[in-house]
């Protein structure tokens, strides 16, 4: 089932079609976290949603959170090297003086320990 209701539709066919998505968002978003019971386990659970994202449409790395948050999870869990090809790929197309990539870096710095 498709997640999404095209809003060029009427008020009533959007309101009519949202009842049933929004359950079934709620049923995958249930199915993702029951995949979770540790730390360690969110590294699992994001390699899933990449591969989930990876069959049409927008993929893991057309959104900003998800590069980054990974980033952070596999520096909580030890892997500096893998935070680290998370940050350089969330960094792949903005601007090295971007405020906010520089942030991120220094937040990841110290994350990781490695500069």
């Amino acid at each position: 089932m498709r997640l999404d209701v095209s809003v060029i539709c009427a008020e009533q066919v959007v309101a009519q079609k949202s009842a049933p998505i929004v359950e079934a968002a709620i049923a995958r978003a249930d199915e993702f976290w029951r995949r979770v019971k540790s730390v360690d386990d969110v590294v699992g659970a994001f390699e899933w949603l990449r591969s989930y994202l990876s069959c049409g449409g927008l993929s893991f790395y057309n959104y900003v959170q998800h590069p980054i948050a990974l980033a952070f999870v596999l520096a909580r869990t030890g892997n500096a090297e893998g935070a680290r090809r998370e940050h350089d790929r969330f960094l792949e197309g903005r601007s090295a003086e971007d405020p906010f990539s520089i942030q991120i870096g220094e937040m990841l710095t110290k994350a990781t320990g490695i500069a």
